[in-house]
C-alpha cells in the first residue's frame, strides 16, 4: 500500500486497466479504461476499440509498461513482456486486467464514451451544474500539480501552489471527504487552514528542489506567526509533489518546543506525530 499525492493506492501499481463493453454514438463498441489503482479507482483516459481483440491487443501491449512505486513512478526498463509482466503480477498475488475481467462477469454498469467537442468545453462554466459539481476535486489536485511541475520544466520558474496543495492534502489526511472539504473551502475556514470538528489547523507545506537531496539536512526557516490555532499540520513534498513526510503538532507542544527558537531542522518537526504512520489515510 502507497500513500501518493493525497490518495492510498492499492499495490505497487499507479494504473490499472478495465476492460468493458461501451456505448458510442449508439454503437457498441470495447472500451478499455486506465484508472488509478487508488480508492474510488477514479478513471484517468478510454480508449476505444471495434472488437474483443483489439482490445485485448491493446492491453497485451500496455498493460507491462504499468509505472510502479518501486521504479520511481517509472515504467520498467527494459520493457518487459506480456507473459514476464503476468508472472510479476502472479508473484504479488495481483491478477492481471484480463483475469479481472474473467472473474467478473456479473451485469456491470453501461458505460457510454462521449467525446466533448471544443465548443461544448467552451461552453462549459462554473454554473453548468452538471459538470461543475460532479468535477472531481483530487483529479483537479492531480492535473495542477502536472501543470506546475511542467511549467518549472519549461520557463525554470515555480508556481506558487504549495499552499493550497497542502492545505488539501491535509484535510484528506485527517479524515475530511471530498464534499466536507468543498465546504469548509467556501465557508468554514479561518486564515492559512481550516476547521474540522471545532479544531483549527493550521497547515504548512514545502517542497525539495531536487529529488536527490538529503531531507535530514533541511533547515525550516518559516514558523507561524501567531498561535491562533490547535494543531499545526506539516507536510513536505518532493520535487513532483509527492507526500514524504506529514508531521502534526498541538499548539501546546508547538509553543513550548519552538518558541524560543529562530530556526528549526527537519529532525525538529520529526518529533512530532507522524500521520503517514498513524493514519495513512
Amino acid at each position: 500500500m502507497h500513500f501518493y499525492q493525497g490518495r492510498k493506492y492499492f499495490d505497487d501499481r499507479l494504473f490499472i486497466l478495465d476492460i468493458t463493453v461501451a456505448q458510442k454514438d449508439g454503437c457498441t463498441t470495447w472500451a478499455v479504461v486506465t484508472r488509478r489503482n487508488c480508492e474510488g479507482i477514479p478513471p484517468y483516459r478510454v480508449d476505444d476499440f471495434d472488437t474483443q481483440e483489439d482490445a485485448i491487443a491493446f492491453i497485451k501491449e500496455i498493460e507491462p509498461k504499468t509505472p510502479r512505486f518501486s521504479l520511481g513512478e517509472n515504467s520498467p526498463n527494459p520493457p518487459q513482456s506480456y507473459e514476464t509482466y503476468c508472472q510479476w503480477l502472479r508473484a504479488e498475488g495481483i491478477p492481471s486486467s484480463l483475469e479481472s475481467y474473467a472473474m467478473n462477469q456479473n451485469p456491470r454498469p453501461e458505460t457510454i464514451i462521449h467525446e466533448i467537442t471544443d465548443e461544448e468545453l467552451a461552453d462549459l462554466s462554473e454554473e453548468d451544474s452538471h459538470y461543475g459539481q460532479q468535477m472531481n476535486v483530487e483529479s483537479l489536485r492531480d492535473r495542477l500539480c502536472e501543470v506546475a511541475s511542467k511549467w518549472e520544466e519549461k520557463y525554470r520558474a515555480r508556481l506558487s501552489i504549495i499552499s493550497a496543495i497542502a492545505e488539501f492534502d491535509a484535510a484528506r489526511i485527517i479524515g475530511l471527504s471530498e464534499e466536507e472539504y468543498v465546504e469548509r473551502e467556501r465557508g468554514g475556514r479561518f486564515s492559512s487552514g481550516f476547521i474540522f470538528r471545532e479544531m483549527r489547523y493550521r497547515v504548512m507545506g514545502t517542497q525539495r528542489k531536487e529529488l536527490g537531496e538529503r531531507p535530514g539536512s533541511t533547515v525550516i526557516h518559516k514558523k507561524p506567526t501567531n498561535y491562533d490555532w490547535d494543531y499545526l499540520i506539516w507536510i513536505r513534498y518532493n520535487k513532483l509533489f509527492v507526500i514524504e513526510e506529514v508531521w502534526r503538532w498541538n499548539v501546546v507542544a508547538y509553543k513550548e518546543y519552538f518558541h524560543q527558537r529562530d530556526s528549526m531542522t527537519l529532525n525538529d518537526m520529526r518529533l512530532g506525530e507522524n500521520l503517514l504512520r498513524t493514519n495513512p489515510f
